[in-house]
Parts: structure tokens; C-alpha cells; sequence
């Protein structure tokens, strides 16, 4: 099916600790650069403020599969799918072809991407109950049109797609830019050409923290005071120093590095 991609058929991955999970999950969610307030009692993204609010993490309940950390978590990221339908992100408004309907289908198509990106990250998606009237909106609206979840899953996979790219982002060179552009009264400022021999260099290249030059460890201190930030927010425990944060990125970026050759 065009704009559907299957899931992984390969060997089944080993299980990671629940800590390299959850790091894991907050580097994802931190690269896309989402605002994200804690406090109150329910998850939503609020469209007017581009803002995801979020409980407090110490609110959520542990289940029999899955710890309290994860499901907030795993709340979190489908908060991030809505906030994907923004008109500068996917564009995605089901108010044209399912009327008042299109709520109800914006949920499933959140379901969708949130299920998919959980288990990339190794995480279990949170089961929630729905208002009654969803399970029956989406069965009336298949009955009156079979493609409807077709384009709803083209939509979720769009969304996926989405948060996957901005992982390449450099948000600590974003952030300096835009700094730069506050401070000179709305001139850009030309960014500096990276030094001789380093240009083109990234965290696949360096073998530890004492290989990595200046401008890359600004960067990760950057990338380590915003995680601590976010995670201090959540209320969860930081439990690394930057030099094994370092350590940590480190190694993702090479065994990625490593599933991108195979």
C-alpha cells in the first residue's frame, strides 16, 4: 500500500534495560523540541498554545507490564503524535473529509503512530479507556467509507515520519542561532564554518569524550541541561553525570550507525 511502510521482519531485538529505555525515550522526545508543561491531571496537547501539558510523572500508576516511568512515558509520545498535526509540522485536519466526525479519527490516527513509535523505543504502548462514542464513530465510519483507515494510517505513518527527522536536528545550534538572532535585534547571524578537519563529523566519529572538540561538547552540555531539565520537570531522577550522558550517546549513535549498515 503507497505511504504505508511494513514493520521490521528481522530477528527479534533483545530486550534493553528499562533505564536505556527510558533515556532513550526522553533523547527522542527532546530532539523534537515540543514545549512541554508538567502539572494538572490529564495529558493533552493544546493547539492554541502549541503546548503538551502533562501530569506530573508521579501521578501515573504502575501496571502488571509496565512501570509507572514508562506509561508516562508512553503517554507522553502519543501526546507528541497530536502535537505533529500542527499547520507547521504535518498539516493534518480530518474536519474536510469527516466532519464532526474528525476529532474521533484524529484520536485513532494518534493511536496508531503512538503504537508505532512505542515499539521502536522498545516501549509498551498505554492501553486507556475510550468515551464509548469513539469505538462507534470509527465503526460507522468504515461502514460508510472503507478507505477511511487507510488514509488514517497514512497520516499516522506521516506523523512517525515526522518525529523520526527531527532526531537529526541540531537543536543546541538552533538554540544558539536564535540566541544570536535576539541579541543583534533580529539579524541573523552567518554561522561559523566548522574547523578543518572536523567538518561533516558527528557523534559516530569520536571514540570517548576526550576525542570530541569544544563545539561538540557545547552542544552536549546543551543537549545534558535541557534533559536534566525535562527530567526534573517530570519528576524523575537525573542518576547520570555528563560525562556518562556523553558515554551514553555515544554508544547509541554507534550501534545505530551499526543497524544502518546491516
Amino acid at each position: 500500500m503507497r505511504g504505508f511502510r511494513p514493520p521490521s521482519t528481522g530477528a527479534a531485538r533483545a530486550r534493553l534495560s528499562e533505564f536505556d529505555r527510558l533515556q532513550n525515550a526522553e533523547l527522542f522526545i527532546a530532539k523534537t523540541g515540543a514545549q512541554i508543561s508538567i502539572g494538572g491531571n490529564r495529558a493533552f496537547y493544546g493547539a492554541v498554545q502549541d503546548t503538551i501539558q502533562m501530569p506530573d510523572a508521579s501521578s501515573f500508576i504502575a501496571g502488571e507490564s509496565m512501570s509507572a516511568q514508562e506509561a508516562h512515558y508512553a503517554a507522553l509520545i502519543r501526546q507528541l503524535t497530536h502535537w505533529t498535526a500542527s499547520t507547521t509540522r504535518c498539516n493534518r485536519d480530518f474536519t474536510e473529509r469527516f466532519g464532526d466526525d474528525a476529532t474521533a479519527m484524529e484520536e485513532l490516527c494518534a493511536d496508531i503512530a503512538a503504537a508505532w513509535l512505542c515499539s521502536d523505543l522498545d516501549l509498551r504502548p498505554l492501553s486507556r479507556p475510550y468515551p464509548a462514542a469513539y469505538p462507534k464513530t470509527w465503526l460507522k465510519v468504515v461502514r460508510s467509507d472503507p478507505d477511511a483507515t487507510i488514509d488514517v494510517a497514512r497520516k499516522a505513518m506521516a506523523a512517525v515520519d515526522y518525529l523520526e527527522r527531527l532526531q537529526n536536528r541540531d537543536l543546541a545550534a538552533e538554540q544558539s542561532a536564535e540566541a544570536d538572532h535576539q541579541a543583534s535585534g533580529g539579524r541573523r547571524k552567518a554561522p561559523q564554518a566548522a574547523p578543518p578537519g572536523q567538518k561533516g563529523r558527528h557523534w559516530t566519529n569520536y571514540d570517548g569524550i576526550a576525542d570530541m572538540p569544544e563545539n561538540q561538547l557545547n552542544h552536549a552540555r546543551f543537549d545534558f541541561q535541557r534533559w536534566v531539565e525535562n527530567r526534573r520537570k517530570a519528576g524523575t531522577g537525573v542518576g547520570l553525570t555528563f560525562e556518562k550522558y556523553v558515554e551514553f550517546r555515544l554508544k547509541k549513535a554507534k550501534e545505530k550507525a551499526v543497524e544502518a549498515a546491516v
